[in-house]
């Protein structure tokens, strides 16, 4: 379990609790590819923002969860029922699934080309940070599923 923690540990710059330093003690990493500009004056995270969390659960599986403004359009509904992930809607809407070695990381990336075809050149979407967010979080993910193909491959 140490080769995955070690290989997100590098790729994300630490865990999500920055105080954690021993890869035996975490297991959750921030991979949404946040930066100061995501937060306002106060420190916070913007509301329009969809954080992304990887949890490694063994050497072989890991949870994706995706909070807040999860981009949601047809697409990533038929995602969702394909893959059988969890999504419970409500003001911070939360989408998770389990993403592992046996099955390969495809799941990351057609979950971020439906996000991404959300705003695609010519489509029509009512959530107006859609336009900023489903690009970033389709990268977040594209990002995450060459981070974890390197590690299981290695």
């Amino acid at each position: 379990m140490n080769a995955l923690k070690k290989a997100l540990f590098e790729a994300y710059g630490g865990f999500a609790d920055k105080r954690i330093k021993k890869l035996e003690s975490g297991s959750i990493f921030v991979v949404d590819d946040r930066s100061d500009g995501d937060r306002g004056a106060d420190g916070k995270l913007y509301g329009y923002f969809c954080l992304i969390f990887a949890e490694v659960r063994s050497n072989s599986e890991v949870l994706v969860t995706l909070s807040g403004n999860v981009p949601m359009g047809s697409s990533v509904r038929i995602w969702i029922t394909k893959h059988e992930a969890s999504l419970r809607e409500g003001v911070d809407r939360l989408l998770s699934f389990v993403v592992s070695k046996k099955d390969g990381t495809s799941k990351l990336s057609t979950l971020a080309d439906a996000i991404a075809s959300i705003v695609a050149r010519g489509a029509r979407y009512d959530v107006k940070s859609y336009k900023y967010v489903c690009p970033r979080t389709a990268d977040s993910l594209q990002r995450l599923d060459k981070v974890l193909r390197k590690a299981w491959s290695a």
